[in-house]
């Protein structure tokens, strides 16, 4: 049996950092989000792009006028539902248990500290962005089977923007009257959102008008993305290792993946030289001569 090689780390450090969409990233959270891209299917693209529109990366971003906080910018009602419903996919299920659904149909924690420390982890960045990619997934979801065809990195992200009852209703008279006035359609989230819903002239932008400044913002948000080296090898950053884990699982992981690659390696040495065993006797030469065999010399 060959010998199993040590675990090496990818060539890079939190120190690496890469120029994408305006923004000095660092390599480490470039990875988690590729992480959280692989797990779910969801864009690694949109993911960057997502995160760099909403906080400009950074993990402990507090919004001025709402509860939005973190990498993704989740408010505390969204945070909530997102880790009750898809938690204990990524090791939060103590948390996603302490999460109901009261009566007004809204995520309620009883316990005060418990919620307080639930919202903190909007802070975790990698915790953010596995929420972020299922919160994403399920939009993707809905609004794949409203409409019915393939979901663009704008319209997902108008699910994270709007939730997805609202971009449902976006994206529906959208396709009916791009001309009308977003405000008029969605007073509340134009209320709490006035940058976006109204021009600096202060008169509403139209859907279309919105639409088109969402798929702009979030094209800029990826761009210089193709330079960064990310290959799909294990990173004792943030590639296969659980939420919430150190590298010293990722390094595990990697000894798991060697091993069973030498074993599979030996399966196959063994079935060839069975074949060659039978096929030869078959034929009537006997057993097949190790290269090393030194009886002709």
């Amino acid at each position: 049996m060959a010998p199993v090689s040590p675990f090496r780390p990818a060539a890079h450090s939190a120190t690496d950092s890469y120029r994408v969409g305006g923004h000095q990233v660092s390599y480490e959270l470039l990875s988690t989000l590729k992480q959280a891209s692989s797990r779910t299917g969801v864009d690694f693209a949109y993911l960057v792009a997502q995160a760099g529109q909403e906080s400009g990366f950074k993990a402990d971003a507090q919004a001025k006028s709402s509860s939005a906080r973190g990498l993704f910018q989740f408010i505390d009602s969204t945070w909530l539902e997102t880790v009750r419903d898809h938690g204990a996919r990524h090791g939060l299920a103590d948390f996603a248990q302490k999460i109901t659904t009261g009566s007004d149909g809204r995520p309620h924690v009883n316990d005060p500290d418990a919620r307080r420390e639930i919202l903190a982890l909007r802070d975790d960045p990698r915790i953010a962005s596995a929420m972020a990619a299922e919160y994403a997934r399920s939009n993707q979801q809905v609004l794949a089977r409203e409409f019915g065809v393939d979901v663009k990195k704008v319209d997902l992200y108008l699910g994270h923007f709007l939730g997805p009852g609202g971009a449902t209703k976006f994206l529906g008279a959208l396709k009916e009257n791009p001309t009308q006035s977003a405000a008029a359609l969605l007073p509340d989230a134009a209320s709490a959102n006035k940058g976006v819903f109204y021009g600096t002239d202060g008169n509403p932008r139209t859907l279309g008008e919105i639409y088109a400044f969402f798929n702009a913002k979030l094209d800029s948000r990826s761009q210089g993305l193709e330079t960064v080296p990310l290959d799909g090898q294990s990173s004792a950053l943030a590639a296969n290792a659980p939420y919430g884990n150190s590298a010293v699982q990722a390094q595990l992981d990697e000894q798991r993946r060697l091993v069973d690659q030498s074993m599979k390696m030996m399966a196959m040495e063994m079935l060839q030289k069975i074949m060659l065993g039978n096929k030869n006797r078959m034929m009537g030469l006997g057993s097949p001569k190790s290269s090393f065999d030194s009886s002709e010399s």
